[in-house]
């Protein structure tokens, strides 16, 4: 993970990050302005919620989860629960802050660019909402947190798809794939605004929630293929190599604390 991250921040810190369009003196005042305002948000929220996400952990109330079980396999294995729920939580904040750490790193140099700003928020909010352990328990403590919560969540989601079809020049490649990020948001808003629904295809249909998100992750690998081949230029493709090695590296990463 921690690998994608490094080779994001070489492709962002080159000259040739994506489209050469600079935001005029006005825009790159309100786009800077907007990027303080969802980042201050999103970290507060997130912060806000470590301590939620610790005694979710802590009760075992992960639906997944058989509470009986895992208490007694830790406590086989010599582990309390209060180690238990600090590990993973441990583990869930430095991914969120590597993830930050290279979203902040993108904008501190390259905020002039649209793209970059782009890019840097999506990695903030995907990072901290989407790759983070469970965020939004904080939302069943506090009602009031809930909807901008949710709205990160999906705006982090929903940028990551967004981010690859864009990348590396800004503009849609095929023209068509931008309808798919709005099929995305549609898919994702069962999972994020009506969690355990029949609109929550991730826990009522498992099997079509599967076969839609590797529908989606072809669709992904075949435009950044097709726009290689016959769209990039040799700047391009290198970083287009460094962002495709760098996401392998991730998913190995993702397993491995799995």
């Amino acid at each position: 993970m921690d690998s994608k991250l490094k080779e994001l921040t070489k492709s962002s810190n080159s000259s040739n990050f994506s489209t050469s369009a600079t935001l005029s003196r006005r825009r790159l005042l309100l786009a800077r302005v907007g990027w303080l305002a969802i980042f201050v948000l999103t970290i507060g929220l997130f912060s806000a919620s470590i301590p939620a996400q610790y005694d979710h952990l802590v009760s075992l109330s992960d639906p997944k989860l058989e509470p009986a079980t895992v208490r007694a396999n830790l406590e086989a294995n010599g582990i309390s629960i209060a180690f238990y729920a600090t590990y993973l939580l441990s583990i869930s904040v430095a991914s969120a802050a590597a993830w930050v750490a290279v979203g902040v790193g993108i904008f501190w140099r390259r905020s002039e660019d649209w793209m970059a700003l782009f890019t840097s928020l999506t990695l903030i909010t995907f990072g901290t909402f989407s790759m983070a352990y469970d965020p939004a328990v904080l939302a069943v403590q506090n009602v009031a947190v809930g909807l901008p919560m949710r709205l990160l969540a999906l705006f982090g989601s929903a940028s990551m798809l967004l981010f690859f079809f864009l990348f590396p020049d800004g503009r849609f490649v095929p023209r068509w794939t931008r309808w798919m990020v709005i099929f995305w948001a549609v898919f994702q808003m069962g999972y994020f605004f009506f969690p355990g629904s029949f609109l929550d295809i991730y826990r009522s249909s498992p099997l079509i929630n599967f076969v839609t998100i590797t529908a989606f992750a072809c669709i992904v690998v075949g435009s950044q293929l097709y726009r290689y081949r016959r769209v990039s230029g040799p700047v391009q493709r290198q970083q287009t190599k460094s962002v495709v090695f760098g996401t392998v590296v991730a998913m190995i990463g993702t397993v491995g604390f799995g």
